[in-house]
Formats: structure tokens, C-alpha cells, sequence
């Protein structure tokens, strides 16, 4: 019998059963490489394209047919693929005939823009890792737009969100305001303004901090003053000992200029680059990646930076 689950503290802290990665592509790598890391031990990878017992992250690479060997002892299997649909209907198939006691993740969950279809989300998954490797509590996120949100997610650390900034917009002229004096801006007692369209065409409405516009991204179905009252809210949760910066390019290349003066800012501070290059790539603070929240469920964010890492090194 196959049992399939998407709890991931459940499944590697409680279930029983020796681990076993179905899938040896970049999927497969950076799980085997984060178990490793976070002392989890896994007995070895299947590929349906590759055997002959190949080391990968230090376990051996197996044809398919390694997992019959299993088929009288409990086991725990991960697909690690996109294409888990076909992978799961092949391990229905094999247990038809060898009845395994597999308990299998399958790293899917429905999501607000899922439209109640599952999506499988490889840097949610990572993200169980990713929080054991992190020192420390997580810091307050300020940025300026959906950014903040997402690296929450990709922390496993949504019950630590400390930000206002989630699902919210700020052009960069107002942001390096922001990030210059964040003492007095955040201080203030945000107020509704008017409604107004992004370049997407979402109407969405503003709130403004003094002389800085805050553009309430997917509000269309609440009232200003419940947004208000958010943001207001969450301001008083942020962590000023540790606050951190992060501004992603939106439609455009950022100005030079705005990216220069952002790096001298004298809090931690992270710039995503997803345009274009420039020579302020060479600073350990800049990181590009032309797909970050673009395809934010499947591109694994260490492929571009180690996100981790980098938090470690600040706080």
C-alpha cells in the first residue's frame, strides 16, 4: 500500500521507515544535499534514467527497480520532480505487484493563485531544511513589494512574519526613503489614499507615510481601512534589532543610481537583480535571478544565492 503526504516535520521527524529519493535532477541534488547538511540520513536515489549505483551527494544512484528490494520493509520515498503525476502513477503500478509500505511525499499544496488545483513547490519543501540550517530567530523583512512574503515562505517561517510589506508596492524613489530613515516612517500612522492602476493594469489602493505612497497590491475585496489597520498593526511587530532590506527589480532595470545609493544603506541589506547585469554584481549583497517569484514554486533559489548563508553571515 502507497500513503502519500505533504507534512514535512510529520514525515521526517515522526514517520518510520529508511528514506529513499525518487528523482537524481537539480530537484534531487539539493534535497539529498540539504538532508546531508541537516544530518538526515537517506539510504540512496532512484532514477528511472539513471542506475548502475552512481554516487550522488555521497548515496549511490539506482535504477527504479531497487525499490522491489524494499517491498517487505517500511519505507519513505520523495519524488523529487516536477513531474510527479507520472512518477506516482508508475509506483501505483509497481505496488499492484510487490504491495510496498511506502509512505510517499509528494512536496504538492493548493495555493491562493492555484485555483484549488495542487502545485508542487520544491522551495516550500526546501524550506523545512533551509529553517533548521538558520541561526537565530527570523529577522523583520522590509521590501518592496511581494519579496518579503516569499522569503518567509522559503524560511518555513510564516508564523514569524514581522513585516508590513507583504502584498504591497513601492516604487523605488519612495523606497530608499524608507530605507534611509526607517525610524520615522515606520513609526507613523499609516492613511488611506486614492485608488490607482499599476502598470499590470490591478487597481489597487494606496496608503501614504508622509511624502511615501504604499500601494496595497491584490486589495481589490478590502476596504482601506482594514489595510490600514494592517499595516499599523504589523508595524508594531517589527524587530528593530534586526531589520532587514531586500528590493527586487519590477518592471524595469532599476536606475544606477537608486541601486548604488541602496548598497550604502547601513542596514543588512539584499538587492535582486532580474533584468540585467551590472558591474555592482561583484557585490556580495546583489544576486541575480531572472526568475525569482516569476516561477518562484520550481526555480530553486540556490541555484542563484545561498539565501541561508547570507542570513547566517548577518544575523
Amino acid at each position: 500500500m502507497i500513503k502519500t503526504t505533504n507534512k514535512m516535520k510529520k514525515f521526517f521527524e515522526n514517520d518510520m521507515g529508511k528514506i529513499i529519493i525518487y528523482g537524481a535532477g537539480r530537484y534531487g541534488y539539493w534535497i539529498g544535499k540539504y538532508m546531508n547538511d541537516c544530518n538526515i540520513p537517506f539510504e540512496c536515489y532512484v532514477d528511472k534514467k539513471t542506475g548502475g549505483g552512481v554516487l550522488y551527494n555521497d548515496k549511490p544512484i539506482y535504477s527504479v527497480k531497487k525499490l522491489v528490494e524494499f517491498s517487505n520493509e517500511k519505507i519513505r520515498v520523495i519524488i523529487a520532480s516536477k513531474e510527479y503525476k507520472e512518477i506516482f502513477f508508475n509506483l501505483m503500478q509497481m505496488d499492484r505487484k510487490y504491495n510496498f509500505q511506502m509512505n510517499c511525499f509528494i512536496p504538492t499544496w493548493i495555493l491562493p493563485i492555484s485555483n484549488g488545483e495542487p502545485v508542487y513547490h520544491i522551495n516550500r519543501f526546501l524550506g523545512y531544511f533551509r529553517r533548521k540550517l538558520f541561526k537565530g530567530t527570523m529577522p523583520t523583512i522590509i521590501s518592496n513589494d511581494c519579496v518579503a512574503g516569499f522569503l518567509y515562505d522559503y524560511l518555513d517561517m510564516n508564523e514569524s512574519i514581522t513585516s508590513p510589506t507583504i502584498n504591497t508596492y513601492i516604487v523605488e524613489e519612495d523606497f530608499l526613503k524608507l530605507c534611509k530613515n526607517p525610524q520615522y516612517y515606520l513609526n507613523l500612522k499609516i492613511k488611506p489614499g486614492k485608488r490607482v492602476k499599476l502598470l499590470n493594469g490591478e487597481e489597487i489602493i494606496e496608503g501614504e507615510l508622509d511624502d511615501i505612497k504604499i500601494k496595497f497590491t491584490h486589495s481589490q475585496k478590502f476596504e482601506p481601512d482594514i489595510l490600514m489597520d494592517r499595516w499599523n498593526y504589523m508595524t508594531t511587530l517589527i524587530q528593530w534589532d534586526k531589520l532587514f532590506f531586500v528590493v527586487r527589480e519590477h518592471y524595469y532595470s532599476f536606475p544606477y543610481e537608486f541601486e548604488e545609493e541602496f548598497l550604502k544603506i547601513k542596514y543588512p541589506h539584499l538587492l535582486i537583480k532580474t533584468k540585467a547585469l551590472s558591474m555592482l554584481y561583484l557585490n556580495k549583497n546583489v544576486v541575480f535571478h531572472p526568475q525569482f517569484l516569476a516561477k518562484s514554486h520550481i526555480e530553486i533559489i540556490e541555484d542563484y544565492f545561498d539565501i541561508v548563508g547570507w542570513l547566517n553571515s548577518k544575523f
